[in-house]
């Protein structure tokens, strides 16, 4: 996350057997909501996980097992989508 601007994005993906694991650094006091597309002309983003708020800035990972699934495209959103 850059502190001056604020923003929220992805820092680090990785794939292995297990699934994409995505990795950024949430903002305090603020939920956010990880999602994805199988197809970047989908209409509809579709929800991932919803990320808690919690205090203080800190690294979160969430991992998606899209076994068979092909590719995904993700996004953070915050606040959450509902």
């Amino acid at each position: 996350m850059n502190e001056a601007s604020g923003s929220l994005k992805i820092e680090r993906v990785s794939t292995d057997l297990g699934g994409t694991t995505l990795t950024f650094n949430a903002m305090s006091n603020r939920t956010c909501s990880v999602q994805f597309k199988s197809a970047l002309n989908a209409m509809a983003w579709l929800n991932l996980t919803n990320v808690s708020e919690r205090t203080m800035n800190r690294w979160e990972t969430v991992t998606d097992s899209p076994v068979g699934k092909g590719s995904r495209f993700y996004r953070l959103m915050t606040p959450p989508a509902e």
